[in-house]
């Protein structure tokens, strides 16, 4: 940089050229709070850099910053490579992979997170009965440690050997919860009865209630979809057709407690999404959107779809922080916390299957 030009004016101690030695270069990556148990000094880094095709590079982590950036969540990791070339420029895009070594240091043991049902606080699978002719599976609830890319590092609860469910894990709980056992809604376990007890006339008006709440899911993504584009009066537009959905769903096919727990579920589903109907301004309307997404999962658990696939996706920045879920209908990501300004923030937390 030069900071003079011919015929200025200086003074005695400032700086007239910056020179700036390329050929060793930091390459500086954000990782997540749930990254950073995984990674260590020295580890080996495999990177690419987006502007330049087909070629990748090799690294060591140098340093990581011991503070978490309070506004992105993040903490910076720092890589030091030699540039002889001067291929990599200053503000070039990198993207960078860690193969650890923790997990094969250590005693333990990952599961998948397909395997994991979450209720607030609350990690939840299901095991597999041993020595039984026909699959049964039993409710446990577990503490979770770091995450591992498609797994979860186990703290307590599971032993080495035990059988999990990894997929159809919301339908075990359904099934679970009809018949009276313990379940992520039900710890304690109780008889819960649905449609009347009607003998086979159950099944078809569990699958209509289904179709009821497909119709609400459709209307909801449309209103995430505005959140991504940042537009407050689509979100209340799409908000309206979301409650006008809502209401069309017919509790009355329900009956006992899982009757009970709709009502529940329907009450804050109508709080949320009536004041981002009038809401007129979009920080407000996703602290909603938040609290409407937190109950709408339960109530995809609980009830289930007609039919097809949900993403359930997460950000670490967003509601101020304390992070934030949203449901899909494709796996790559689009926040609708932060829209352009972080589009591609957050990963895919589950995926449910109908």
């Amino acid at each position: 940089m030069r900071h003079v030009s011919m015929g200025d004016y200086v003074k005695e101690g400032s700086a007239l050229f910056e020179v700036t030695d390329l050929t060793h270069v930091w390459i500086m990556f954000d990782a997540y709070e749930s990254d950073l148990p995984w990674i260590n000094p020295g580890d080996e880094v495999i990177y690419t850099v987006q502007s330049i095709q087909g070629k990748s590079f090799q690294g060591r982590v140098i340093f990581i910053d011991p503070l978490i950036d309070p506004s992105t969540r993040v903490a910076r990791v720092r890589v030091e490579q030699n540039n002889t070339s001067l291929a990599l420029k200053p503000e070039m895009f990198a993207n960078g992979m860690i193969q650890s070594n923790f997990a094969e240091s250590h005693y333990k043991i990952l599961i998948p997170k397909s395997s994991v049902l979450w209720t607030g606080k609350r990690s939840v699978v299901y095991i597999k009965v041993p020595d039984r002719n026909q699959a049964s599976y039993i409710y446990r609830e577990i503490e979770l440690g770091p995450e591992s890319g498609s797994f979860y590092v186990v703290s307590e609860g599971l032993s080495e050997g035990e059988e999990i469910a990894v997929n159809g894990v919301f339908k075990i709980d359904a099934a679970a919860q009809l018949a009276g056992k313990p379940s992520m809604m039900n710890p304690e376990g109780g008889k819960v009865s649905m449609a009347h007890d009607h003998g086979s006339m159950s099944s078809g008006i569990e699958s209509k209630f289904k179709e009821q709440l497909q119709a609400v899911y459709k209307s909801y993504i449309p209103m995430k979809d505005a959140f991504i584009a940042s537009d407050p009066k689509e979100v209340s537009k799409k908000a309206q057709e979301v409650m006008s959905d809502l209401q069309k769903v017919d509790m009355n096919l329900l009956a006992g407690n899982i009757h009970m727990e709709w009502m529940k579920q329907l009450e804050k589903l109508r709080d949320e999404i009536n004041l981002i109907a009038n809401y007129d301004d979009v920080d407000r309307q996703r602290v909603s959107f938040a609290k409407f997404n937190d109950v709408f999962y339960t109530s995809l658990k609980t009830f289930g779809l007609h039919d097809g696939t949900v993403y359930y996706q997460y950000c670490p920045m967003a509601n101020g922080d304390k992070g934030a879920f949203w449901m899909s209908t494709f796996k790559e990501i689009k926040n609708p916390y932060f829209g352009d300004a972080m589009l591609s923030c957050g990963e895919t937390r589950e995926t449910l299957e109908f």
